[in-house]
């Protein structure tokens, strides 16, 4: 028992000595002290987002961590887009199909070609940039959103689709930062979507230039179908040969128009107005298509620029109730002069006329169509009223008559008409009618005389 004391002052001296030592081992050297780092130390941002230095004391020692940086993945947009089934415009090209795709919580509907990539961007709703693919850490649904690329322009984010049936097949592609394709996870590369019906307010709810489209849109472009063109078929030459056996629609707007259809005609509406569609691209623009013409009634659908839906469209055929002037209360034929020249009275004035010449009746009387300016007003319909075109004169129990045709004002009707001459006027028997030639004004529109 009394060696006790002893042993316990013994481990008191040997702590005692380990702190010493400890103590002296946590003094640092001289020469290798060093002072500490200032405020304006330059310091290096990592290269990407999800690098961090705040791990960096774990890649040395015994218990160093295996850093790896996080991989780009494809996001979930099984939810996010919307198919809305084929695009059904009468204009799409045979071997082109077009679909309808819509992004959740969006109104947009678009048409994309199935044989061509379809790119998105995606940004927040309270920035003006666009371009980034992922929202940032904290960021909601509500501020931000995936978006179809302004004329599918190329971005990171693509789509390619094929039809499967009734369903759409979509991969979706990414390239990361590196410029490599993602394709992972797997469920998100490859989607299929079933179609959708287009909600009936999408489909009708447009406009055009401002104006609203319904059923009674015809009417506020004050549209009226006429009927064929008669004038134009017997005086339109080649250069109105294709437009003779048409009906003409005239939309009586400010500046009035005319637009020649038959069944399965296409209108398209470009500046303002609605233009045959031949040479002209129709696609994603306002499409006026004929589909039924009857005795009385000419049935039409207007479908939007996307095809989304189609608007039901209806016009009565107009009839020209002014008819024709009473000839007979208009003119007197006087007589010839040669077989070439005749003499023509009108309220009280006389005119000296010739085969082929053209007389309007306007408000101010009857106006001749002497010059290429005037003829292309009334071809043009900025000239309007009963045309009289003149023919040749002939004899008839010993009497001139003077021959030719009347138009109405429409030019829809038209009539023969001779006036004989109330004069005994004789001509020599050895004169002969000249042959008729064709008339050409500026706009190159041939004017062909009667060859009988």
């Amino acid at each position: 028992m009394r060696w006790f004391p002893f042993i316990n002052l013994l481990f008191a001296s040997l702590i005692a000595v380990i702190l010493f030592l400890t103590f002296l081992l946590a003094i640092p050297k001289k020469d290798a002290w060093s002072p500490p780092a200032t405020l304006d130390t330059p310091k290096t941002l990592p290269k990407s987002s999800f690098e961090s230095n705040s791990l960096e004391g774990f890649h040395q020692g015994p218990f160093a961590l295996k850093w790896s940086e996080p991989k780009m993945q494809l996001p979930d947009l099984q939810n996010v887009l919307v198919f809305y089934g084929l695009m059904q415009r009468p204009d799409v090209e045979p071997g082109k199909t077009l679909i309808h795709l819509s992004l959740a919580g969006q109104e947009e509907i678009v048409a994309f070609d199935v044989e061509k990539p379809i790119y998105l961007t995606y940004k927040r709703k309270s920035s003006t940039g666009q371009g980034r693919i992922f929202s940032q850490t904290g960021e909601s649904e509500n501020d931000s959103a995936y978006h179809f690329s302004e004329n599918n322009s190329e971005s990171p984010l693509w789509l390619d689709v094929a039809l499967r049936g009734n369903s759409l097949e979509v991969k979706v592609n990414m390239l990361d930062e590196r410029g490599e394709i993602v394709t992972s996870p797997a469920h998100f590369h490859l989607l299929h979507l079933t179609a959708h019906e287009i909600p009936r307010l999408k489909a009708l709810g447009w406009e055009l230039d401002s104006s609203r489209v319904d059923s009674t849109l015809l009417i506020r472009q004050k549209a009226r179908w006429i009927g064929q063109d008669l004038f134009l078929e017997k005086h339109g030459g080649e250069e109105f040969a294709a437009v003779a056996a048409k009906e003409r629609i005239d939309f009586l707007v400010e500046e009035p128009y005319s637009c020649f259809i038959k069944e399965g005609s296409f209108l398209v509406w470009e500046e303002g107005r609605w233009h045959e569609a031949e040479g002209r691209e129709t696609i994603g623009r306002p499409l006026l298509v004929v589909k039924k013409k009857e005795e009385r009634l000419i049935t039409l659908e207007l479908w939007d620029p996307q095809g989304k839906g189609k608007t039901l469209l209806t016009l009565v055929r107009s009839k020209d109730l002014a008819g024709f002037p009473n000839l007979d209360e208009e003119f007197k034929f006087i007589g010839a002069k040669t077989w070439a020249k005749f003499i023509v009275e009108s309220h009280n004035a006389r005119m000296i006329l010739k085969p082929h010449d053209w007389l309007v009746l306007t408000e101010k009387g009857w106006v001749q169509l002497n010059s290429s300016d005037l003829i292309d007003d009334y071809v043009e319909q900025r000239l309007q009223g009963p045309l009289l075109v003149l023919s040749k004169l002939t004899k008839q129990n010993g009497k001139q008559v003077l021959t030719g045709h009347l138009f109405n004002t429409s030019r829809t009707e038209m009539e023969t008409i001779e006036l004989a001459t109330t004069s005994n006027m004789t001509l020599a028997s050895s004169y002969t009618l000249p042959p008729p030639s064709a008339v050409k004004c500026n706009n190159n529109f041939d004017f062909e005389g009667d060859t009988e």
